[in-house]
């Protein structure tokens, strides 16, 4: 095949950093010139990280001179960043590919990490037995990217309890160390984001409760201390209200019947007919917050739940030509042989023997 002329320029800013450039290379996302490049990169197994930016057109790749001499480390990196690609070294791997393709989809900044024998966009930022924080910053305000991580853990075995916070980019994992290695998790994160094709619904900031919150510090002031901001604590007071009138509203109108929305909606009512506006506040404020509440405790007992009776393996032994084999289930086929063990459960249905 022919080679191609990638136009790169490499700089070391500092020990153990390259620092790569070059706008043909990484000025097209669907260019798979860089994949090449990472996967260039990560055969030599002192490259730890690398991180692509395709806005500015440049990479940075972090690696560990181990004992070497680091005029030696910075030959061997350069030679691996000059060498011509023939545009098919995206296909290295499933993973390297996978993760090209994330970059592709969401065009920021993607860092690539090597977590013993594998390559994910995860960065470990803490790990204790049994619990581990991960990172990725293509999380950030990615309500969809987070919920399909959320799909993929609740029912797998091992896992014992997560959080996912978009506003951090983090994701934070309990699980059982004997049912379940990191490696694994791993993988069931970078397929979770592979799932989602097009990234796009953000995170939804709770403007209700915030609003809630500066509405009783305002009114107070207000209230008591400056009258001038008493209007603005008036107007806080009635966007932090919208939930409660809109309750009243569907209560009456589109259910008809009598619920309590509409006694929160007559008392908050009354408090701004009455100038009462720190009272209302407070009023607004613990209904905010029984809301919040609410909404977490049905998250918590939909995950409990699931957590209970959805269960089930990720990963199978499979045997063939008198080896066992590790691999995911989704990669399991017809007629394949299934190792299971005392005290595990069978993962598919077939013929037990």
């Amino acid at each position: 095949m022919k080679k191609r002329d990638l136009g790169v320029d490499v700089s070391f800013p500092s020990a153990g950093r390259v620092r790569i450039e070059g706008e043909r290379l990484f000025a097209d996302p669907k260019d798979d010139g860089f994949g090449d490049l990472v996967g260039r990169l990560f055969d030599l197994a002192e490259v730890q990280a690398v991180t692509i930016d395709h806005a500015k057109a440049k990479a940075e790749v972090a690696y560990e001179p181990n004992g070497r001499e680091e005029a030696v480390m910075r030959q061997r990196i350069a030679r691996a960043v000059r060498a011509r690609g023939d545009g098919n070294g995206d296909g290295r791997e499933p993973a390297l590919s996978s993760l090209c393709g994330t970059f592709r989809r969401d065009r920021r900044p993607l860092s690539i990490y090597r977590q013993g024998e594998a390559l994910t966009s995860w960065q470990v930022k803490h790990e204790i037995p049994g619990r581990i924080r991960f990172k990725n910053e293509i999380l950030h305000q990615k309500k969809d990217l987070c919920q399909s991580i959320e799909r993929e853990l609740l029912d797998t075995l091992g896992v014992d309890n997560f959080s996912t916070n978009p506003l951090t980019c983090s994701v934070l994992v309990y699980y059982n160390p004997c049912q379940i290695t990191r490696e694994k998790i791993l993988m069931i994160l970078d397929a979770a984001l592979a799932k989602v094709d097009k990234p796009s619904e953000k995170y939804a900031f709770d403007a209700d409760f915030a609003a809630s919150s500066t509405a009783v510090l305002v009114s107070a002031v207000g209230q008591y201390a400056v009258p001038a901001l008493l209007p603005v604590g008036i107007g806080l007071l009635l966007y932090a209200s919208v939930p409660t009138y809109k309750g009243a509203y569907n209560v009456v109108f589109k259910e008809r019947r009598v619920g309590v929305d509409i006694l929160d909606a007559i008392v908050i009512t009354s408090c701004l007919l009455g100038g009462q506006i720190f009272v209302g506040t407070i009023m607004s404020w613990c209904l905010a917050l029984g809301r919040k509440l609410l909404k977490k405790t049905k998250d918590d007992s939909r995950k409990m739940l699931l957590t209970a009776f959805s269960k089930r393996p990720r990963f199978v032994w499979i045997y063939k030509d008198g080896v066992e084999t590790e691999v995911p289930m989704d990669s399991v086929g017809k007629d394949d042989t299934i190792v299971v063990r005392t005290g595990e459960l069978i993962p598919v249905d077939g013929i037990v023997s």
